[in-house]
Parts: structure tokens; C-alpha cells; sequence
């Protein structure tokens, strides 16, 4: 039996996306675009794209191992990392990962989860698309492969083929993992922030990782460089340099209300949609992000 190819493919997981419902399966959501309130919308009918992680074949069949890796191997365990973050937000201080493996497992979602969002690719890759398809492509290919068959040359003149291209090569780089981007987050340190105030509360956004830094291109794991990303209204888990000179004993950060805002504002400010449980918060955000 041939095995059934996904279609709908979320780049925010619908078990994160299920922590932000305000009844059933229906959350807060609004876009960029919109001109109106934010709505009521079903979270299986936002942050996706149709085959977004799989390869498109020559005859048209769709190949989704990619997005079948993802599920597989990362998001299936986003409610185990989630009552470890819960537990330490209620009390523990502490996250307790179930292994070292589950540890790095969450490394791995982490990055991926920080570069699979169309906010962060669609404009890399119009740009790879606008440079590799030149003018001089087809003279360059052929001064350094061969000639190009009539039929070729037309095919390269076609919208379709270059997007087709162009999206199979982005699905490609995503089956790519950066060991270096991985080792670098694995040497800082995994801390879990809760608000302070109980009426405050995270939003999550299409660009799901935000990034803080003290300049501008400061290099991942040195100090003053920090990445979150919010999992539930009231935790958000983040990466920061790890001194081990340094006493500090939690992994729990109880943020203000400020830097509760400025969370959410810098994750609004990236994306072109957000959801949440609250309609005020979302105006809001709209308002001063947008």
C-alpha cells in the first residue's frame, strides 16, 4: 500500500497552536493585511501552507518526507518538553529534561522551528530565485556544462519550473541541519519565562523565534545574545549564553510587564500574523507593530 502524502503542512505546530484556544479548537487571529478585528479561527486553518515541506516531482507527485520528519522526529514531542516547562514555571526552577537526548531533540526543534516559517524564507528565496535565473543562466550553464536542448531552454523560461525550483531547494535546505548552529545552541543555557502579573500573556506569531542581541550581527552564544520563542500564553522558553562561572541556580524568569511587551511587540513585528487569547492584546499589537 502506497502511503498517504500530507498536504496541509503547519509551521507552527498544531500542539503549540492548541495552548492559544479560546474554546475548542478556535483561537484569536489576525493578519498584517487584515483591516478588521481579529477573528475567531480554527488553528488547523492557520500558519500552514499546502505541501510547504514536500518536493515536487517531475511528473507532479508530491514527496513529503521532509514534513514527515518533522512530525516524526520533532513535534510529536512537544507536549513531553511542554510539562517540563510547565513544571519548572510552577515551582521546580528547574527544567528537567527527560534525557540528554530529549535535551538536544529540543535543540533541533528550536532551529528548525526558527527557520521554517515563510517570513524568514519567501524573501530568500525570491532573492536566490531572481539571481540564479539571470540573464546570462543560460550562457553561464552552458559555458560550463553543456549545450542546452531547445526544449530546456524553454523550460527555463517558464514561472512554473522556476518556482518549482525554487521551492524544491528551499524543502532541500530544510532537510539540512546546520551542526554548527546546533552545537553553538547547545553549549547556552534553556530558560523558561512566565509573566509576573497573572492578567499578562504571550502571544504566538508566524515568525515564531525572536532575536535579541546588544549589536547588530553579534554571534550566536556570546553574551547579550538571546532567542524565544513562546509555547502557551504563559511560557515562553529562550536561549542565552551559559557562563559556568555563573551562580545563578533557576531556569525560571519571571518577566515584567515591559519585557512581556517587548516580546510580543518584536514577535509581531516580524510576522505578518498573530494569535492569541486576547482580543485587546492582538488590537494592540496590531497597532503598534504593524
Amino acid at each position: 500500500m502506497t502511503q498517504q502524502v500530507s498536504k496541509r503542512h503547519h509551521f507552527i505546530p498544531v500542539s503549540i497552536l492548541k495552548n492559544f484556544c479560546i474554546s475548542g479548537e478556535s483561537t484569536l487571529y489576525t493578519r498584517r493585511a487584515d483591516n478588521g478585528l481579529p477573528g475567531r479561527r480554527n488553528i488547523n486553518r492557520i500558519f500552514f501552507r499546502w505541501h510547504y515541506n514536500s518536493f515536487e516531482l517531475v511528473d507532479g507527485r508530491k514527496d513529503d518526507q521532509v514534513e514527515k520528519f518533522f512530525a516524526r522526529e520533532l513535534d510529536n514531542f512537544i507536549p513531553e518538553w511542554q510539562v517540563a516547562f510547565e513544571q519548572a514555571a510552577k515551582g521546580d526552577n528547574k527544567i528537567l529534561f527527560s534525557s540528554k537526548q530529549s535535551r538536544y531533540r529540543f535543540i533541533q526543534f528550536f532551529y528548525n522551528h526558527m527557520k521554517r516559517t515563510p517570513d524568514l524564507t519567501a524573501p530568500l528565496v525570491e532573492e536566490v530565485k531572481s539571481e540564479v535565473f539571470s540573464r546570462d543562466l543560460e550562457s553561464e550553464f552552458e559555458k560550463r556544462h553543456r549545450p542546452l536542448t531547445e526544449q530546456e531552454k524553454k523550460l527555463l523560461e517558464q514561472d512554473e519550473f522556476r518556482d518549482r525550483a525554487a521551492a524544491n531547494s528551499r524543502v532541500s535546505n530544510f532537510g539540512k541541519q546546520s551542526e554548527n548552529i546546533l552545537n553553538r545552541l547547545a553549549a547556552m543555557r534553556i530558560f523558561v519565562a512566565t509573566p509576573q502579573r497573572v492578567s499578562k500573556q504571550f502571544i504566538v506569531a508566524s515568525n515564531p523565534v525572536v532575536r535579541f542581541e546588544d549589536y547588530p550581527l553579534q554571534e550566536l552564544g556570546t553574551p547579550g545574545v538571546e532567542l524565544w520563542t513562546t509555547i502557551s500564553p504563559k511560557i515562553a522558553v529562550g536561549f542565552a549564553h551559559y557562563d559556568k562561572t555563573d551562580n545563578l541556580q533557576t531556569d525560571l524568569l519571571r518577566l515584567d510587564d515591559r519585557s512581556v511587551r517587548q516580546l510580543n511587540q518584536s514577535l509581531a513585528r516580524r510576522s505578518h500574523a498573530i494569535a492569541g487569547k486576547s482580543q485587546a492584546l492582538l488590537e494592540s499589537l496590531k497597532k503598534a507593530a504593524w
